[in-house]
């Protein structure tokens, strides 16, 4: 099937779609220009039928020949053939689908003209060429030329087959025409016409009963546009008559992606079909100022580093965006205009930095910024915006500082920094410490001290203390020096003479055993808190001042107390501890041990030394009668503050205190001294009430009345069953997220003490209630293997955490081997009474 002609001369080659068929055969006006013919003479038309090619005389044909024969009617044309016209020779090839006329001049003489008699064709003998091109040769130039008719089919001569070759080898001398001028035609031919007019007719009718309507819209308009399929179409202004079958709609417009549509017709429906070329996206090219290192987004989304080249970007407004270390964001709407062009765009980024100067008196002074050293003044940086912190420090020099705020771009010239001269450091101590230290007649305060003083001065320090004789040193520092000074006071003794009855009794003075009671002692002429104690007995307390220029005397008598029965004692507030015989305790948990922690070694503990060990926490009614403002708060809106509930919100310091109190009360030595502003156990300890060390803990919580080490408080397996402690339950649930599910222990936050049984040696909440301080401080590790009597390290932060509490839940935590830690006071942590029974 021809769908295209290639039309070759000497001025060169044309390609020819099919729907521009017919071809005028000519002079130089015509589509197929002969030379030799008038310019405006055309002697044949060359069409297609059915996809096949055919050439159809003009006139009479006598001007032209078809491989030597004259033209006297329309004929097929195959691959070979030669039509001469004039003073030319046209070679007919035909390649798959594409009928190739290549024009060459003959040694035919004589050029041809329009004879001057033929009339002009009459469109009444032949139909008119639709599509034809303005000003074909031939015709008028307001109306359409001739149609050239095809000839029939013949045996001898039909047209081209498949591969582009005829079936017959010679025309037929019957071949019907329709004739283009006024001649007359025998009357056989004129029969021949007559019945081939008849089965176009027929053919065109059945064209139309059998074809569809169809509509097919493409919008923006098509620069070009093709309809391709298995059957020949009629179209006008947008309509076609297509015969049912599929075919594809082609169209291309600059600047839009090509359309390529299948389209299936089916007889009798009627076909509407609208159809739009997509606009191709821009190209939108990227560069930025800084060139690098800025990343660039478009509508939020990044695209990468600038440069960019040719982004795709659909048309229409894109917000760009770029952003740089050190530079402010900036953004950009840019107008994409689409349909493939390219457009470019510069961003320009401005500084969020700035330059900062630096000066000082001296210079070579160090300036940091933000904790780093950034060099020495004089000196300029470059600063991000915001506000900083400088400081300016320099060897034997007070440090200078200084706020400033840094505006982008804005060049920033700080004031010059004078620095003065360093102060000296004076570290003042004396023995024994608590001197008041006064320099140049102003207090200072109590050692040990430090002090910063002016240097290259004379500085007058005096020490003086109560009961001691007053020291004075002057010195003279340099800047920047770090000097210390310790002055042993003197003291001013006094005589006193104390008679006790009973005569062993032991004597303390500030906090600090004498020795017997009774007898001769040489005391600092300052007040003293003494105390006279003996167990079984009452303690004797009172304040003492001697004087050093007259002895005093002093006679008491102790009265007994009530002894506890055996195996137990009450302190003076009532509080039963029990008292638990000396033994070894396996410490820690088997590495095996679902829910261990990696300080939980395995270790072992000799207990030596018999102690008593409170069956119950102490509770916010008996703390409250050492300190009445104290309150154990509340957990999700749970009170913790009721009087038999264990008291919590204490720190270790104030357990401490509490216990001194109650040693003083009972006349028990205190078992924590103050240094400084803390207190710390006294070693060796003595035998006042103090917290649990953490092996006595252990010990009375998994091994004193059992043949081995528990491992869990209630005895069984994980989880606890019945009532077997206050942990985090299913009534815990408004206050605690995580609970031991299938468990109800009736509180929500803690309960009154021994709520629920005690362990076998009587002592209650070892597991659950509150988690209990304990009198070491910690250590990951804990105490050596084997240790006997430990006390812990001498030295640390935190202090050692025992058992569960109302808050626990997990296998971890509900594990008599347990370990935790803590520096601060919380709502589930309070303390019990221990102390040693000798």
């Amino acid at each position: 099937m021809i769908r295209a002609a290639l039309i070759s001369a000497a001025a060169g080659s044309r390609r020819i779609e099919a729907n521009a068929f017919p071809l005028a055969l000519g002079g130089e006006r015509a589509e197929i220009a002969c030379p030799g013919v008038a310019a405006d003479t055309v002697l044949a038309f060359i069409g297609l039928s059915q996809g096949h090619a055919f050439v159809q005389p003009a006139g009479d044909g006598a001007a032209l020949t078809v491989n030597g024969d004259a033209l006297g009617d329309s004929a097929w044309l195959r691959d070979g053939d030669r039509i001469a016209a004039g003073g030319a020779e046209v070679r007919v090839t035909v390649r798959a689908d594409v009928l190739a006329l290549t024009v060459t001049a003959s040694a035919r003489p004589a050029a041809l003209a329009a004879p001057p008699s033929a009339p002009p064709p009459d469109p009444g003998t032949a139909a008119p060429r639709p599509g034809a091109p303005v000003g074909a040769p031939g015709a008028d130039r307001t109306a359409d030329p001739p149609r050239p008719d095809p000839p029939r089919e013949s045996p001898q001569r039909g047209p081209a087959d498949r591969d582009g070759h005829a079936s017959g080898t010679a025309p037929t001398a019957a071949a019907p025409r329709i004739e283009l001028g006024r001649r007359r035609a025998p009357p056989r031919a004129l029969s021949l016409a007559l019945l081939g007019v008849f089965c176009v007719l027929v053919a065109a009718a059945a064209f139309v009963f059998l074809s569809t309507a169809a509509t097919l819209r493409v919008e923006p308009a098509p620069d070009t546009l093709r309809l391709d399929g298995p059957f020949p179409h009629v179209e006008a202004g947008g309509r076609f008559l297509l015969l049912p079958g599929r075919y594809r709609l082609r169209a291309t417009k600059a600047g839009h992606r090509d359309l390529d549509e299948a389209i299936e017709v089916q007889r009798g429906r009627h076909l509407d079909r609208s159809f739009r070329l997509e606009p191709l996206p821009g190209l939108l090219s990227v560069t930025t100022r800084p060139a690098a290192g800025v990343l660039v987004s478009v509508d939020g989304t990044p695209v990468g580093e600038a440069p960019l080249a040719d982004l795709r970007l659909e048309a229409g407004a894109h917000t760009l965006r770029a952003e740089a270390e050190r530079h402010l964001p900036a953004e950009r709407v840019v107008q994409v205009e689409g349909l493939g062009r390219r457009q470019s765009v510069q961003i320009a980024l401005e500084p969020r930095w700035a330059r900062v100067s630096f000066t000082s008196e001296p210079d070579g002074a160090e300036v940091w910024i933000a904790g780093e050293l950034r060099g020495v003044t004089p000196l300029a940086l470059e600063l991000l915006d915001g506000d900083h912190e400088g400081e300016i420090r320099k060897a034997g020099y007070r440090s200078a500082t200084a706020s400033f705020t840094v505006q982008p771009g804005v060049a920033l010239e700080l004031p010059p920094f004078r620095l003065a001269e360093a102060l000296a450091r004076l570290r003042v101590a004396s023995v024994p410490p608590g001197a008041s230290v006064t320099v140049d007649g102003d207090f200072a305060g109590r050692t040990p001290l430090d002090l910063d003083v002016t240097p290259r001065e004379a500085h007058r320090v005096q020490l003086s203390r109560a009961g001691y004789r007053p020291a004075t040193r002057t010195l003279t520092l340099t800047p920047g020096e770090r000097h210390a000074v310790e002055v042993r006071l003197s003291a001013l003794l006094g005589v006193v003479f104390v008679t006790v009855d009973p005569a062993d009794a032991e004597l303390v003075v500030d906090g600090e055993a004498r020795g017997a009671a009774t007898g001769r002692h040489e005391l600092t002429a300052t007040e003293h808190a003494i105390e006279i104690r003996r167990d079984g007995y009452r303690p004797h307390r009172a304040t003492l001042t001697p004087r050093p220029d007259v002895s005093q005397r002093v006679d008491v008598t102790l009265e007994p107390v009530e002894r506890a029965p055996p195996g137990a004692l009450r302190t003076g507030e009532g509080q039963e501890l029990v008292l638990i015989a000396p033994g070894t305790v396996r410490m820690g948990a088997s590495r095996r041990e679902p829910g261990r922690r990696a300080n939980e070694p395995l270790r072992r503990a000799v207990l030596e030394r018999p102690f008593y060990f409170a069956r119950r926490e102490v509770t916010n009614a008996e703390f409250r009668r050492f300190d009445p403002q104290h309150s154990s708060g509340s957990a999700g809106g749970v009170s913790l503050d009721a009087d038999a509930a264990p008291v919590a919100g204490v720190t270790w310091q104030q357990a401490a205190r509490y216990l001194n109190w109650l040693s003083r009360k009972d006349g028990l030595p205190p078992a924590y001294e103050a240094r400084g502003e803390e207190l710390v156990p006294v070693r060796p300890p003595t035998t006042g009430y103090r917290l649990p060390t953490e092996a006595e803990w252990a010990y009375v919580a998994r091994r004193a009345g059992r043949s081995s080490e528990e491992k869990y408080p209630w005895g069984g397996a994980f989880p606890p069953a019945g009532r077997a402690g206050n942990y985090a339950d299913r009534s815990a649930r408004d206050v605690l997220s995580d609970v031991v599910t299938g468990y109800d222990d009736g509180h929500a936050a803690s309960a009154p003490v021994a709520s629920f049984d005690a362990n076998p040696v009587g002592v209650y909440d070892l597991g659950g209630n509150v988690a209990e301080w304990c009198h070491d401080r910690y250590s990951p590790g804990g105490d050596p293997d084997g240790a006997v009597d430990p006390l812990g390290p001498e030295a640390g932060r935190h202090h050692v955490v025992r058992g569960s509490s109302w808050r626990h839940a997990s296998i971890s935590e509900l594990r008599l081997s347990f370990r935790d830690y803590s520096d601060k006071a919380r709502s589930d942590l309070g303390f019990r009474i221990a102390r040693y029974a000798r």
